[in-house]
């Protein structure tokens, strides 16, 4: 019996039924030990020990090297390395990086408490410690606290109570470029033999806009010019058609959306629309940033793009599978950075 994967807790009732199968009912240890599939040994092992420190002989106890008997940082100290890896970077405490390595890792703690790991040794403790190597997110160094703060704790929960009181539906929206040069996706193949695809040598780029709410409800445009006040406005026409509510929009400060026929248009049709902005450089913040990235990494994979009519219809096909499914789109708010919006 592999009996590696069970607790301590476990494994004392089980040598408890096995010390009374002997004692108590009398069975062989042979006949016990194959019952329960232990040696008999290990069955004479455990009727020994009851006999001779009684129901204390009963307790599993956990073998193994006592905790922190081979470590060379205290409990403390590992306390205190783990923290300053959670909340820095590199380059605040001091190291020419931004990355935190093995290398950065074990340099860190080498200059700090003078222990040195080597880098395969410093791997094994990281592993320990629950850390893994995970490709990080990137925050614009002009993004403000303080600003992304006031939004989560007082300007998104008063457009909240204030669509509540105006019964509008949220939404998040967002812009973006897909060009036929994108290779996301990826493709099976026998190990050290790189796949060949073959793709069109022109350059050619669509462009999309949408905005999804958390209830599932999606609206987008595709769109091969440039992003300008023309293509917003008509976007916008297009979500305030036939509404059964009043829509809020938030976006982020691009230049088209803060401009002056923009706001004039909106001001003609208040009663219809409303636009929020988010706060400067922080696109993690909106929900409809995840619907671009999985666009991007899939959108491709549907027909060969020659052109950019193929492009166009490969775009448009998985927006469509995207706008008829709402839980999927529901599912989109539950990531940590969106879902003060779920």
């Amino acid at each position: 019996m592999d009996n590696r994967n069970l607790t301590l807790q476990e494994l004392s009732i089980l040598r408890r039924k096995i010390v009374e199968a002997v004692v108590v009912n009398k069975n062989s240890q042979k006949g016990v030990a194959q019952m329960y599939g232990f040696t008999e040994a290990t069955v004479s092992h455990y009727v020994r020990a009851y006999k001779n420190e009684g129901n204390a002989g009963l307790i599993y106890k956990k073998r193994g090297r006592p905790l922190q008997s081979c470590t060379k940082l205290c409990l403390e100290n590992e306390e205190k390395v783990r923290d300053i890896l959670e909340y820095h970077t590199p380059d605040q405490v001091g190291l020419e990086c931004v990355l935190w390595t093995r290398k950065a890792v074990r340099q860190y703690i080498s200059d700090t408490y003078g222990i040195t790991y080597s880098v395969r040794g410093m791997g094994d403790v990281l592993k320990r410690w629950g850390f893994t190597p995970q490709k990080p997110m990137k925050v614009a160094i002009q993004q403000n606290p303080h600003l992304v703060q006031h939004w989560l704790k007082v300007a998104y929960p008063a457009i909240q109570k204030k669509a509540d009181q105006e019964k509008a539906a949220i939404y998040c929206a967002d812009e973006m470029g897909l060009r036929s040069t994108d290779q996301r996706g990826r493709t099976y193949a026998r190990r050290g033999k790189t796949p060949v695809i073959k793709k069109t040598g022109s350059r050619f780029r669509c462009n999309m806009i949408s905005a999804i709410t958390n209830q599932g409800s999606m609206k987008w445009m595709v769109f091969e010019e440039s992003f300008t006040v023309v293509i917003f406005l008509n976007f916008l026409r297009r979500v305030i058609y036939k509404p059964d509510k009043k829509i809020f929009l938030i976006v982020d400060n691009h230049k088209v959306h803060q401009a002056k026929k923009v706001q004039a248009w909106l001001e003609k049709n208040k009663e219809k629309i409303t636009i929020f902005f988010l706060p400067p450089y922080c696109p993690e913040m909106n929900p409809q940033e995840l619907v671009n990235q999985e666009v991007k990494s899939h959108a491709g994979n549907f027909k060969m793009m020659t052109s950019l009519k193929d492009l166009t219809i490969n775009l448009i096909y998985y927006l469509t599978r995207i706008q008829f499914n709402p839980w999927k789109i529901m599912n989109y708010f539950k990531k940590a950075s969106v879902a003060y919006a779920a």
